[in-house]
């Protein structure tokens, strides 16, 4: 526990009581507590309100989706992106295949946000079973991208 009296007034409670700390912050994500270390911020001891510098709640959340996805032992972002490649795959067209919401695998593969179990496991699926990406619908054309099967 680091903290530095620096002598400023609190916008929230108007006490001259902010410190700078480096106590592990806690973010939820799926339900779950994960407590991310080594974060420099501002916090009010008066009325406990942190103050975050710009970019901050980016790497928190990024560093809290790591910790989720090893602890489920899910795809890294990385994997994610290279199966997607593999598979000739846009992000659309895999949120598509999947059934998840717009932007949502670029947010995977951003690192912000770990992907639920059921749709690592069938992204794993496909992954391992290209064929399989016949039966959702898609066509995958190496070099070409994706491309929706024609019905005739």
């Amino acid at each position: 526990m680091v903290m530095k009296s620096l002598g400023s007034v609190c916008p929230v409670c108007g006490a001259k009581a902010i410190v700078r700390t480096s106590d592990p912050v806690d973010v939820e994500i799926g339900g779950r507590t994960y407590y991310v270390g080594g974060v420099e911020r501002e916090r009010c001891t008066q009325c406990e309100e942190e103050f975050f510098f710009a970019g901050q709640s980016d790497e928190l959340r990024a560093r809290a989706a790591q910790l989720a996805r090893e602890e489920q032992g899910l795809l890294s972002p990385q994997e994610i992106r290279q199966l997607r490649h593999d598979l000739g795959l846009t992000q659309s067209s895999l949120e598509a295949v999947i059934g998840v919401g717009e932007k949502t695998v670029g947010r995977w593969e951003r690192g912000l946000y770990p992907q639920n179990k059921p749709a690592d496991t069938l992204m794993r699926l496909l992954w391992s079973h290209p064929e399989l990406l016949q039966e959702t619908g898609f066509i995958a054309r190496e070099g070409r991208g994706p491309y929706k099967k024609r019905t005739e």
